[in-house]
């Protein structure tokens, strides 16, 4: 088990290159992602460790992370960032708000909706979310789950994933789900027309969810894979299981009674 399973909130963030620490406070901790494939000692834990499928990330994105996380982990609350993705500690300020309205009105505001752009480091650093917020808002405000504000999407999802990829591979999810979880059939067809996603496979939740998460989550990855010929497909698009994984938080989350935080990502653009 992992050495911080005394620890009540882990929020593990995904490295796969060396890079600076954005934040000092406990709750987060690095993990190199894809470990078992990497020449390079990033020098913090790998999820090669234990029960895993590090081999996979080629494929599999963070989600090899998530799985290391589902196996390895017992904290009362869980969640994964990335190395320059990261929860903002509130939602938009006004000034953000006033420039988000001005990208759309340049076009460009559905590739920015909540995500706030992080050029400064030590203002940037300061924003992220914080244990003792994450705790406030699941332990006392009653939340179940912390997202990042949904992505839009230009076209529908169906439709986005199919230009976009050499084959539309979201058709044979569904033919999974209607096999194999029926009951989300439904909810599935509905996501798929919709125009938006949860991205980057980025949440906090409370781990008997996340565990609940994760079962549902990788019988369709694990029943893909032996379905997907990727022969052919580009390094990008051999990333299948990462980009489905995305897709189908929100299907999931149709089966769930759960009480939704969702607050605006930082993307650090430039790490020293």
């Amino acid at each position: 088990m992992d050495n911080q399973s005394n620890q009540d909130i882990q929020v593990y963030v995904a490295y796969h290159k060396k890079s600076e620490f954005l934040t000092q406070d406990p709750v987060y901790l690095p993990l190199h992602v894809g470990k078992a494939l990497s020449s390079v000692d990033l020098g913090f834990r790998g999820d090669n460790e234990g029960i895993h499928i590090s081999d996979k990330n080629k494929t599999f994105c963070e989600t090899t992370g998530l799985y290391w996380m589902w196996k390895n982990t017992s904290p009362k609350i869980i969640g994964l960032s990335h190395y320059r993705r990261y929860f903002q500690n509130d939602d938009l300020s006004l000034c953000q708000t006033i420039r988000q309205k001005m990208f759309y009105l340049i076009g460009t505001g559905y590739k920015r909706h909540g995500i706030h752009y992080v050029r400064n480091f030590k203002k940037g650093s300061e924003l992220i979310l914080k244990g003792d917020q994450i705790r406030s808002l699941m332990q006392e405000q009653g939340y179940d789950i912390i997202l990042p504000i949904e992505r839009i999407l230009k076209r529908n999802i169906m439709e986005q994933y199919a230009i976009r990829r050499p084959k539309n591979d979201l058709l044979i999810v569904r033919e999974i789900i209607a096999e194999q979880l029926p009951g989300y059939l439904e909810a599935f067809d509905k996501v798929m027309q919709g125009r938006t996603i949860y991205a980057c496979n980025m949440f906090v939740m409370k781990k008997e969810s996340f565990d609940r998460y994760m079962t549902w989550l990788f019988q369709i990855l694990f029943e893909l894979e032996k379905r997907v010929d990727i022969t052919g497909y580009s390094e990008y698009h051999q990333r299948i299981y990462g980009f489905i994984a995305e897709r189908l938080l929100k299907v999931w989350l149709s089966g769930e009674n759960l009480r939704i935080k969702e607050l605006p990502t930082l993307y650090f653009k430039k790490l020293f």
